[in-house]
């Protein structure tokens, strides 16, 4: 919740200061990076999760050997980001912010694999702690900006050093709790866990693929401001996903369990789940529908007014996404990610052919 007021509040910041187009262009460059980042992951942060939460023992194995994993898989996706972002012809503006946004994207995506170890030790202390200071980290770094008048790219440079930072206090927090993060070459382990984790990568690639195609496709055929437009409303929709983000980084390690052990326990769970994000879900829809004018007008000004209808209708993604989650993570907890993969691939689907 800390990190996540804090993230609300420089995203404004920088909305305000940089304008529909500048704000665009960043909101562009991290909805571009982000659907690649899937790549330098293929569910394998999920996987070490479930994994490790039902034995403790393998903590070191999945730790050693996914991290050479990613290491690779990393250096792959962003040759993609490379590649993709120079095919589409971009201004060399829009390419530099790109490069360096996805750098952040991308450590990001390599401390994941240590927030991993953390949730499935149910010591989310210091994945909270790491979150917390990445937001403290950005959130004085744009007030720097902001007062030294930067422009976008600086403003990019500033993601880029803040993901370094937290990829540093990862490092150090691993080593003080378990052991020295070293590299480890299994290739037996490396298949199987590949084979084991790719559907979490597919039905992660496709949740990314719906949440930020959006802005691409805008970006392609509308240009920056109305990037910037309707990512005023998006990124008021996207905090709000906190909630069911942060229940699922608890309970998940719980279900994983449960699955083996507590079947009725496992159920309990995901009914109270359900039935307290629907408590929360519906009036929010409701009330932001009524309130999109004042809401957008409030925090981002006359400026993106624009962004008012947009808002009026994301809401109700929330509505959904709310109602969902609880059955996500019970698919994910109970082995079905393949049939996740499926229903999150039919979504994509039909969201980017109704572009």
């Amino acid at each position: 919740i800390i990190s996540y007021i804090f993230i609300f509040f420089y995203t404004v910041n920088i909305a305000r200061f940089l304008g529909a187009d500048g704000f665009g262009l960043i909101s562009f460059a991290i909805a571009f990076s982000t659907i690649f980042s899937i790549f330098a992951d293929l569910g394998l942060s999920t996987l070490t999760v479930r994994e490790v939460s039902r034995n403790k023992l393998l903590t070191t194995k999945y730790l050693r050997n996914v991290l050479g994993i990613k290491i690779l898989l990393t250096l792959f996706a962003f040759g993609l980001i490379v590649f993709f972002v120079n095919l589409f012809g971009y201004p060399k503006e829009t390419i530099l912010v790109v490069y360096l946004v996805s750098l952040s994207v991308m450590l990001t995506s390599l401390y994941g694999i240590f927030y991993s170890i953390f949730q499935a030790h149910e010591k989310m202390e210091y994945q909270s702690i790491g979150q917390i200071l990445n937001a403290i980290i950005m959130f004085f770094g744009i007030i720097i900006a902001i007062t030294l008048g930067f422009d976008v790219i600086g403003f990019s440079i500033i993601y880029l050093i803040s993901s370094l930072i937290i990829l540093i206090y990862n490092l150090i927090i691993y080593q003080w709790i378990f052991s020295q993060p070293k590299l480890e070459f299994d290739k037996k382990f490396w298949a199987v866990n590949l084979k084991e984790s790719w559907p979490y990568g597919l039905s992660g690639f496709s949740v990314m693929l719906y949440t930020y195609i959006d802005s691409v496709i805008l970006s392609l055929i509308q240009g920056n401001e109305v990037v910037g437009w309707y990512n005023a409303a998006y990124k008021l929709v996207l905090f709000l996903v906190f909630i069911p983000s942060t229940i699922n980084l608890t309970i998940f390690p719980a279900m994983s369990k449960f699955y083996i052990s507590s079947p009725n326990s496992l159920r309990f769970i995901n009914e109270e789940y359900f039935k307290f994000m629907l408590i929360i879900g519906i009036p929010l829809g409701i009330g932001t529908t009524i309130l999109a004018d004042r809401i957008i007008l409030i925090i981002f000004g006359s400026g993106y007014s624009s962004s008012i209808i947009a808002l009026q209708i994301l809401i109700w993604t929330i509505v959904f996404t709310f109602a969902g989650a609880a059955f996500v993570r019970l698919l994910e907890a109970t082995n079905k990610q393949l049939l996740l993969s499926k229903i999150t691939g039919i979504s994509v689907v039909v969201n980017v052919f109704a572009k």
